[in-house]
């Protein structure tokens, strides 16, 4: 006994599937998690936790591009005092280099390096 082909309308006979877009599906599915987690991590910056802080929760979650990026302004954000003072500090004499003069202040701090 042979089944008959089922017609539908509209249907062509012959047509195939393109199902390729399919196997994008991984790589959005990780980027829609990663741009989850960067928000999260911009919300507790909001609420008031560090970057450095921030900055490890998105190293754990394997976000290391989002953890270096917000590394990186924390490391500027904490630099840009201590540049203006340096800057000052040259316009009053200061003869030395910007680490000279980070050494100077953590000595005078009491801060090993």
């Amino acid at each position: 006994m042979t089944i008959a082909p089922i017609q539908i309308p509209g249907w062509q006979q012959g047509r195939d599937l393109d199902f390729s877009q399919l196997s994008q599906l991984p790589q959005v599915y990780q980027k829609g998690q990663q741009d989850a987690a960067r928000r999260d991590a911009l919300g507790l910056l909001g609420q008031g936790m560090s970057a450095r802080d921030v900055s490890m929760k998105l190293a754990q979650a394997g976000d290391l591009q989002g953890a270096v990026t917000l590394a990186n302004i924390d490391r500027v954000t904490e630099l840009t005092p201590a540049m203006k003072e340096y800057t000052y500090a040259q316009r009053q004499g200061f003869p030395g280099s910007f680490m000279d003069f980070r050494r100077l202040v953590r000595g005078a701090n009491g801060k090993a390096e």
